[in-house]
């Protein structure tokens, strides 16, 4: 009788191994981020110094954007772990408003075009597969047919400029949101992107309260004071300042530890101060949105309601009691008036003159930055776009239309894929900021599509601090 425990004879080798399952495209997984404070609180106090430098010597703020840019592309280059391109990314978006303000010799548009060439190239190098690619594909295709009537009126030299100018800003959140779809970011992993932003911010609040210390002639009016906004533009030293104060807020909310609780507040209510003194509204109109959007989410979180609450109530007790009431008086009460002042620059006639110009030019309407030509011919001058939603109508028609219509399902698709009362707080924070921003800034800056682009990120809010961000078939 044979052996039925024997059914292959000795001399045959042993059959294969299965094959492995199929898997997704993923990032190498990173060691483990910690939590400590030391190193963030080196690398801001860093950036006091620097920041004031960098306004002293434009040679020094060159050398800062050209080694920032370098060491950014090196790490989108050869990093095998793509949390690390978020981070560069992020202290770019961060510092773009403070190399404009020190006179850093890189051209106007370096933001947003770092920031296109950087996550492009890294997705480049880590995805296989793209998620959800069709609506800012699409998005921005449809922003492109109507520069043609730029180039015809204006020809292709002067013409490039005002097509970069207007478009940079879609083309950079096509890119971000293409980007941030295929990934999945753990809280330390934000927490670390919020630390690269805050820094150059952190930088551009020293020069502002550098040059509000110095000046020599300081007064204060009913406009927006260039003293108090580190002599530059206080619609984007505005804006900048708020971003930093936002950053600052999320990681105040999140994280556990007292300490780095108490040095955000600081930190934000700082540069809220400085946002109020540079006179321009529009920073604090972005700050207000964004956390009162993500403070609903937040409050709502089991457990976290009366903390919240408590947390707020006291927060808004100190501003009102304590820090206006100072500032009020160092302005010689033009604060207040200031504040009180519901004027919208004339935004709003400026919007009125888009719809006007698409009902006479629907189809592709006046090409990228001509709007400015045409509104030349109005009381208003000669005024660029102040609000991205009327100008994609009048420089770009029925596809501006429809472009419109894009952002608005890519912003809902953001918060409507948040699972958690975190995830959509955060998301809700990021839209909320960008949205409110395009709408009396267009996109003049970065920070912009940035955030427009994390929000749509998926969110590891209970994941292991040790989980990797990842790119997703």
């Amino acid at each position: 009788m044979t052996n039925a425990t024997s059914t292959r004879p000795a001399s045959l080798p042993p059959p294969p191994p299965p094959p492995p399952p199929p898997t997704v495209a993923r990032a190498p997984a990173p060691v483990r981020e910690r939590s400590g404070l030391v190193t963030p609180v080196l690398v801001l106090a860093a950036h006091v110094p620097l920041g004031i430098a960098m306004y002293l010597s434009p040679g020094l703020a060159t050398i800062h954007a050209l080694v920032t840019l370098a060491v950014g592309i090196g790490i989108v280059l050869f990093t095998t772990r793509i949390e690390r391109v978020v981070y560069a990314t992020a202290y770019v978006v961060g510092a773009e408003v403070l190399w404009r303000a020190t006179s850093a010799h890189v051209f106007w548009e370096t933001g947003k075009y770092a920031l296109v060439a950087m996550l492009g190239i890294a997705g480049l190098r880590f995805f296989r597969h793209w998620r959800g690619a069709g609506q800012p594909v699409l998005y921005f295709t449809l922003l492109v047919p109507a520069s043609y009537l730029t180039f015809q009126a204006l020809g292709f030299s002067a013409g490039r400029e005002y097509v970069s100018f207007n478009l940079s800003g879609p083309l950079s959140l096509a890119v971000a949101v293409l980007f941030f779809r295929q990934m999945r970011l753990s809280w330390p992993q934000a927490r670390t992107t919020a630390w690269a932003i805050l820094a150059p911010c952190v930088a551009l609040g020293c020069v502002a309260l550098y040059t509000t210390a110095t000046s020599s002639a300081l007064y204060f009016t009913q406009a927006s004071n260039y003293a108090t906004s580190g002599d530059f533009g206080p619609n984007q030293v505005s804006a900048a300042l708020s971003l930093g104060a936002l950053f600052a807020v999320i990681v105040a909310v999140r994280e556990r530890r007292f300490a780095t609780r108490l040095l955000c507040v600081c930190m934000a209510l700082w540069l809220l101060a400085q946002v109020m003194l540079s006179f321009s509204r529009g920073g604090l109109y972005d700050l207000g949105v964004a956390v009162l959007l993500g403070g609903f989410y937040w409050a709502r979180a089991p457990g976290r309601r009366t903390a919240m609450l408590t947390a707020g109530v006291a927060i808004g007790i100190v501003i009102a009691y304590l820090i206006l009431p100072r500032l009020n008086t160092f302005t010689g009460g033009q604060l207040a008036q200031r504040l009180a002042d519901t004027g919208t620059t004339n935004r709003t006639e400026i919007a009125l003159t888009d719809l006007q110009m698409f009902v006479a030019h629907p189809l592709f309407g006046v090409g990228p930055g001509m709007g400015f030509f045409e509104r030349s011919t109005t009381f208003l001058g000669s005024d660029a776009a102040h609000t991205e939603f009327t100008r994609l109508l009048a420089e770009h028609g029925i596809p501006g239309l429809v472009a419109l219509a894009l952002l608005l399902a890519m912003a809902w698709r953001s918060i409507r894929d948040a699972g958690t009362y975190w995830a959509r707080g955060w998301t809700l924070v990021l839209i909320g900021w960008s949205i409110t921003e395009m709408g009396h800034a267009s996109m003049r800056i970065a920070a912009i599509s940035f955030l427009f682009g994390l929000a749509a990120c998926r969110w590891d809010d209970e994941a292991d601090p040790s989980e990797a961000a990842r790119g997703h078939a």
